[in-house]
């Protein structure tokens, strides 16, 4: 069975450990798609997506890229999957209650009992992921520089405070206790806690990130997952942002467990 590990906003498992790539291009700017290609039951969104470029391109970190032909993950529901592949930015849409986030909690705690198998599931496919659920939980006592340090623990104190400078977390911002920050200031935080990570995550998983954040909060966290080069995966009721993140495909969970393409 693959080995996997993950950085979370949430307290690390021991010894967590992560890797990720990307190919250093940007997001295109275009339209939301919500539409993917259905061939033989197998749905993907590479043939509609223009937004990386095929060659990976080496960054300062040693991050050589995530090719486009890389399998992330697959969605499965009775006879149909859908596959995430390459740096590809997926929503997962529907009601509240319909089980948006125990779908995304299969990414990253696999479910393998029977009864999984009779409902909509997902499977990752890579070694490294970053998850930010809706409820952080971690040491409200730590730092973001503290808590940064936890899942990059090659990073030096000044390189941490660097890299949280671009997340807004400045001066003693970075070294405050984390419980003592603005609401703003704490999402920026996790967020940090989980883009800082090393190795870089290969995939992002987020549940409604956008709940709760004020407007330099949320377009910051647009910026900073429009400059990411790996694969997303989220869940957001706010159709703005999806779009302003350019996803390339969209899923629907209807409260009957039901998994459809959205178009």
């Amino acid at each position: 069975m693959r080995s996997q590990s993950y950085a979370t906003a949430s307290s690390p498992p021991s010894g967590a450990r992560m890797r990720a790539g990307s190919n250093g291009s940007t997001r295109s700017s275009r339209p939301l798609a919500g539409t993917c290609r259905l061939q033989n039951r197998i749905c993907t969104a590479s043939a509609a997506t223009g937004s990386r470029k095929n060659a990976p391109s080496r960054r300062a970190d040693g991050w050589a890229g995530l090719p486009r032909s890389r399998r992330v993950a697959t969605f499965t529901s009775g006879d149909h999957t859908w596959v995430v592949q390459g740096p590809e930015v997926w929503a997962l849409t529907g009601p509240n209650g319909s089980g948006k986030t125990t779908l995304l909690r299969q990414l990253v705690h696999p479910d393998t009992s029977p009864a999984a198998r009779l409902r909509p599931r997902t499977t990752c496919h890579v070694d490294h992921v970053g998850y930010l659920p809706q409820r952080p939980d971690v040491d409200l006592g730590l730092s973001p520089l503290e808590l940064v340090a936890q899942v990059a623990p090659h990073r030096s104190p000044a390189e941490i405070r660097n890299k949280l400078a671009r997340f807004l977390l400045r001066g003693d911002a970075a070294t405050r206790a984390v419980g003592t920050l603005s609401g703003g200031e704490r999402f920026r935080a996790m967020l940090a806690r989980v883009l800082l990570a090393q190795p870089i995550p290969e995939l992002l998983v987020l549940d409604e990130p956008t709940n709760d954040i004020d407007l330099d909060t949320k377009d910051h966290l647009v910026q900073a997952l429009n400059a990411y080069e790996g694969a997303i995966i989220v869940v957001s009721h706010e159709r703005a942002f999806l779009e302003r993140i350019h996803i390339d495909a969209e899923l629907h969970l209807d409260t009957r467990g039901t998994l459809t393409a959205s178009h």
